[in-house]
């Protein structure tokens, strides 16, 4: 068989093991998260036992850095390019920079 060929094969059999397992209602490969409780929540890490975690806010799409200002609000991106401002324990619905 031409290499062409064997690459179509091998394509052809990979989309339809895709499909098949997707048809047979499997997970989407990667991490799924369980929904957010109330909290807090008391954790330990390999460095630290007993950490105490709150909930600031919800309704981030994948934060991924935060930052603090003087006044108290929190600077907020995500992974989508989003920067989000918290204040007072409330996310504003509009972001400060992005897509909406």
């Amino acid at each position: 068989m031409a290499r062409s060929a064997v690459a179509l094969v091998v394509f052809a059999l990979g989309a339809g093991l895709s499909l098949s397992a997707q048809q047979r209602g499997r997970a989407p490969i990667g991490i799924s998260w369980p929904p957010l409780g109330a909290g807090p929540f008391v954790l330990d890490t390999a460095e630290q036992h007993k950490i105490r975690v709150v909930v600031v806010t919800r309704g981030l799409n994948n934060p991924w850095s935060l930052a603090f200002l003087p006044d108290g609000q929190m600077l907020v991106t995500e992974r989508g390019g989003r920067l989000r401002i918290i204040r007072n324990g409330v996310l504003d619905q509009q972001p400060v920079a992005g897509a909406p």
